[in-house]
């Protein structure tokens, strides 16, 4: 399911919410970043946490880990930079969740700033909505 590709803003991290319209597993994401070459060699943590991140945007007891340092070949503008999950994040249907993708310490995240309020949905496909999000910085 795609977002949005501009990618007008940059931080280490993002934070969205995730509906599962149907049962459904997480088991990748795409995010794209400026970063390519011997530049792009990063790593990538993602987090996880029940219902929405408002307000939980600075509270790190409210997020549990997915993954730690997943190495990460970025891509460059424009182009995709795909990480797969060494597990996944199982949704039920109905269920609420927000993730938190962030390069470990680098500010190359790439996100677009849209109208829509945070938390509404930016986009959706049979099985899953993307809630819009924010930008944040490396926990």
């Amino acid at each position: 399911l795609d977002s949005m590709w501009s990618g007008g803003l940059k931080s280490s991290g993002a934070m969205f919410g995730v509906v599962a319209k149907e049962d459904i597993n997480i088991t990748a994401f795409d995010f794209h970043t400026t970063l390519m070459g011997e530049e792009g060699f990063q790593y990538m943590e993602v987090y996880e946490k029940d219902g929405s991140h408002i307000g939980s945007e600075q509270d790190e007891s409210s997020w549990r880990i997915v993954a730690r340092n997943i190495p990460v070949e970025c891509k460059g503008r424009g182009e995709a930079t795909r990480i797969s999950l060494p597990s996944k994040i199982q949704m039920k249907q109905g269920e609420v969740k927000s993730i938190y993708l962030t390069l470990k310490g680098v500010d190359a995240l790439r996100y677009t700033a849209v109208v829509q309020k945070m938390g509404t949905v930016f986009s959706e496909n049979k099985d899953l909505q993307i809630l819009v999000g924010s930008g944040n910085s490396y926990r």
